[in-house]
């Protein structure tokens, strides 16, 4: 056992060691220690021994006696005799020195008394803690918000300022240069000047429109690579690299690898990054690899697939029944009684407005081709064969809807087949003539969904190439072939951080306004939720954000329970809210997200959804204070700078510069830089308008601003007949209309459908490819294109020119009204001078045609069902539907029997008018009346019939 040894004393030599005290054994007083005598005491007697000798003692005394004679005797004669001197007398021996006894020791001192028992420990709330945890927390975050802010801005400004130089450069660059540029839409700017090039967009002076700006991705790739190659045409391997970059921005994987083996032979420094290269993007570039055929992207979210059943794995794309399915000799077989089909592909790829299917095929029975396959709903399906051809919804032998038929249109021997959905037209052909062709005008809001091929009754052989193709959901290019992109991306920019794809709970938290581990009051989760609701609450979180459940009932019980259980929860409050924002409750929203703040001030995220309540009531001013007050609490908060610059946009056009940089301090505070670049396109376009893509003639009448491509003479007719259209407007809402204090409404129209989606989509984030036009309240603009039919483009000019109208007066009315209304108003039609109008309330073919087919599929709705529908409710399903049932019912109350429920949709309207909710105005007009009223209604929207059949 090693002794311990304390330290050695610093400067010295080690001292003795001094024995350590014994410590009592427990239980038993310390031994008593007598005290030691003085020092200077006299020694006690101590007896003799026992066998001590007498003799000797009597001996030693007589001696002693003696001696003590002999010195008398000297003292009392004076001296010696011989001398005759005094003899010198000693001193006596001093006293004995008596050291006196030590005091007696102090008394003990009294025992201390026992101290004072703490105070009684008062239970503190965790909650509070909690709450003034988290205010200590925000404060921290509020003081690193503003640095990263900052941070944000200097950055922005920096690239603003490299921005100008380079369109200083690029302009030397481009003095002289001219190119043929083709764009997506099938135009072509012959010989046009380039003044202009950024990372977004191609700046021309054209001969026939003057300047105009083109974004990229309506530019094609030979007209892109040509106007990049004169920009970085300098032989460095520095600049062949940023020339890789920008062509791997657009997606041109082939000649961004052209250009970094270009670089590589100017500079050996270079050879790792295009070998890394070839590595990270082959497949993009082969087409192989994803699929087991030949994959061919185009932006922005355009794939192609392509088989020539060369090889055997190819069948592996093909994906239902293991049997039935053969792939050898360039042929695919498919073989099956009971209507076997299967997805191409993969499960989850989804095609969405465009889509297009091509091979050679012979067969036996019937070949399927089925589209828009999704859960729940009916495919599209398109049967062909030797006894024709048929397109149906269901893929059921016996029940199904059908769309269309051609019994001549018979497929027979091997011939090449050609399907094409665009938008809601279908066309399918074989050889060279067109078997079918339907316009599926009732059909979904957006159709998509997985694409089939099958077989019915017998055997189907398709030879090579196969194709299919299509616009695809872009969340699916960003989950299958985005990660594959983006390690190309890397490769050529450096700077780009690790994309890590979010799982279902991480997507719900982002969609939700937090990050991916939730929104900032998930922080109560531990003191306010026991362990068991946890999983609940993030179910429900799955829920309210879309990304879906398995057992919804169940979640949504869970839902209400943990509301009324856990009403200090401040995320529960935060959701209850975005669950009425979705469904456009925006009072009821701004009343949970309220209770939010109120539990958690700090709770940014919940002062971002109050912003949006405001956005969605499109009162701009206070969704822009609202926005004020979430970046006061949450600097950097990203979506509160998007908000922000979206705001301050709706509120003032004249503020795009500082909206762009809000998008800008956004992206650099990691918002997406996708959305980024999107808004920042939607502000410049809308600024300038369409005149970029060749709306370059006006006319202004008193009430109206329009701009078209078609001639100026086109821009007065249409002003002149929307004054007219206006005055019956006026007529039936005269009693509500008190003017409109915002400025003339800017109305497009343009000549073609593809300028029209080009258009919606640089100014939104989707091509709107559904719609023949719309209303946009937040900017104060119509768009609409001129169809071949002008009385169909007539009327959707009056439909969204009363849309605008309306808006004067309700800035939120239902959507049943106010799209059923649209088309009412919308149904007129002027004399041939156009300048009165001739006819009211007309018949709509189109959607009286779809109402007939909802009665007899049963795809009707209760009065009190479609009247309090949300806009995720009215805008999806079959919209076609909800648009023909909405005018059948205004029709009817505005028609039936010479007006007769005319006064009950007015004060239903006024109701509205008044400041009425949906429900409560649906409950003050039609609660107790509606069973009786819808009776009515049926009998007469089916005895309406077309305009000119016989009555």
């Amino acid at each position: 056992m090693t002794e311990f040894r304390p330290p050695r004393p610093a400067g010295g030599a080690p001292g003795p060691r001094k024995p350590q005290g014994i410590p009592p054994r427990p239980g038993h007083p310390p031994t008593a220690r007598r005290p030691g005598a003085p020092a200077s005491s006299p020694p006690r007697m101590v007896p003799p021994p026992a066998n001590f000798n007498n003799k000797l003692v009597w001996i030693g005394a007589g001696a002693a006696a003696l001696l003590v004679i002999v010195a008398a005797a000297i003292i009392f004669s004076g001296g010696s005799s011989a001398s005759k001197e005094p003899v010198a007398v000693q001193p006596p021996p001093p006293p004995p020195k008596i050291v006196p006894k030590p005091p007696p020791p102090a008394p003990a001192p009294p025992p201390a008394p026992p101290p004072a028992p703490p105070p009684p420990v008062v239970p503190q709330d965790p909650l509070a803690l909690k709450k003034t945890e988290l205010a200590q927390k925000a404060k921290l975050q509020r003081e690193e918000g503003a640095r990263k802010l900052d941070e944000a801005r200097k950055e922005v400004a920096l690239d603003l300022e490299n921005e100008k130089k380079q369109a200083e450069e690029f302009s030397r660059r481009f003095a002289d240069l001219r190119l043929d540029v083709r764009l997506t839409s099938g135009a072509t700017h012959k010989q046009a000047l380039v003044t202009g090039f950024t990372s977004d967009e191609l700046q021309l002076k054209t001969v026939e429109r003057g300047p105009v700006t083109v974004p990229w991705n309506m530019v094609m790739p030979d007209s892109t690579l040509a106007a990049a190659t004169h920009v970085y045409r300098s032989s460095t391997a520095d600049e062949q690299v940023a020339l890789a970059r920008f062509l791997v921005d657009r997606r041109m994987w082939k000649d961004a690898q052209a250009a970094l083996h270009k670089a590589k032979a100017l500079d050996p420094d270079k050879e790792r990054m295009a070998e890394d290269f070839d590595e990270a993007a082959g497949s993009l570039i082969t087409g192989k690899g994803l699929f087991q055929g030949a994959l061919r992207t185009t932006p922005p979210s355009g794939l192609r697939l392509t088989y020539d059943f060369s090889d055997p794995a190819q069948g592996e794309d093909f994906y239902g029944p293991g049997e039935g399915i053969k792939v050898e000799g360039g042929k695919l077989t498919l073989e099956g009684k009971e209507r076997p089909f299967w997805r191409i592909g993969d499960p989850e790829l989804e095609f969405g407005d465009e889509l297009e299917f091509e091979a050679k095929a012979s067969v036996e029975g019937f070949l399927l081709l089925l589209f828009q396959v999704r859960p729940g709903t009916q495919p599209c399906v398109l049967e062909s064969g030797p006894e024709g051809t048929l397109l149906k919804r269901g893929n059921n032998a016996k029940k199904f809807t059908e769309l269309a038929r051609n019994d001549k249109a018979i497929l027979k021997g091997e011939q090449k087949i050609r399907l094409v959905v665009s938008r809601k037209k279908i066309t399918f052909r074989i050889g060279d003539k067109t078997a079918l062709s339907y316009d599926d005008s009732g059909g979904e809001a957006e159709p998509h969904g997985c694409f089939c091929v099958g077989v019915a009754g017998g055997k189907a052989v398709l030879s090579g190439p196969l194709v299919l193709g299509g616009l695809v959901n872009p969340d699916y290019m960003r989950k299958r072939i985005g990660t594959v992109e983006m390690g190309a991306r890397r490769v050529v920019n450096q700077d780009l951080a690790e994309v890590r794809e979010l799982n279902e709970r991480e997507m719900a938290n982002v969609i939700l306004g937090g990050n991916s581990d939730g929104v900032s009051a998930d922080a109560f989760i531990p003191t306010c939720l026991e362990i068991k609701d946890i999983p609940d609450y993030e179910n429900i979180k799955l829920l309210i954000s879309g990304r879906g459940v398995k057992e919804p009932e169940k979640t949504e019980k869970a839902f209400e329970t943990l509301l009324k259980e856990k009403p200090e929860f401040p995320s529960i409050w935060y959701l209850r809210g975005i669950r009425h924002l979705n469904h456009y409750e925006l009072g009821e929203a701004r009343e949970k997200f309220a209770k939010a703040i109120e539990l958690f001030p700090d709770f940014y995220e919940a002062r971002y959804q109050m912003a949006l309540s405001w956005w969605y009531a499109r009162e701009f001013d206070q969704a822009l204070d609202a926005g004020r007050k979430v970046l006061e609490i949450r600097p950097d908060y990203a979506n509160g700078h998007v908000l922000m610059g979206q705001m301050r946009f709706a509120v003032d056009k004249k503020t795009s510069e500082e909206a762009d940089r809000d998008f800008r301090v956004a992206e650099k505070l990691h918002a997406d830089s996708g959305q980024m670049l999107q808004e920042r396109r939607r502000v410049r376009m809308l600024t300038r308008g369409p005149r970029d893509l060749g709306c370059i003639y006006e006319h202004e009448s008193p009430n109206y601003r329009i701009i078209t491509d078609i001639s100026a003479e086109r821009a007065r007719w249409y002003a002149s007949q929307l004054e007219v259209v206006r005055g019956n407007y006026l007529d039936a809402f005269k009693k509500w209309y008190k003017g409109d204090p915002r400025p003339k409404p800017r109305i497009a129209i343009f000549n073609t459908r593809e300028a029209f989606y080009t258009y919606t989509e640089l100014c939104s984030t989707s091509r709107r490819e559904n719609l023949l036009g719309f209303f946009d309240p937040a900017n104060n603009e119509l768009v609409l294109f001129e169809d071949l039919d002008l009385g169909e483009t007539l009327h959707t000019l009056y439909h969204e020119a009363f849309h605008h109208f309306a808006s004067a007066m309700l800035k939120f009315p239902p959507y049943w009204w106010n799209e059923g209304i649209a088309e009412y108003m919308g149904a007129v039609k002027l004399d041939p001078e156009g300048k009165s109008v001739k006819e009211r309330a007309m018949i709509l073919t189109g959607r009286l045609s779809n109402m007939k087919t909802a009665f007899r599929i049963g795809y009707v709705r209760s009065f009190e069902q479609i009247i309090n529908y949300t806009p995720g409710e009215f805008y999806g399903g079959w919209v076609g539907f909800h648009y023909a049932q909405a005018w059948t019912m205004i029709h009817f109350f505005y028609e039936y029997e010479g007006g007769k429920y005319r006064p009950l949709i007015e004060q239903y309207f006024d109701e509205l008018y008044n400041g009425k909710t949906q429900r409560q105005a649906y409950d003050a007009v039609f609660k107790g009346k509606a069973e009786e009223l819808e009776r009515q209604w049926r009998e007469f929207a089916q005895k309406l019939k077309p305009p000119g059949t016989p009555q």
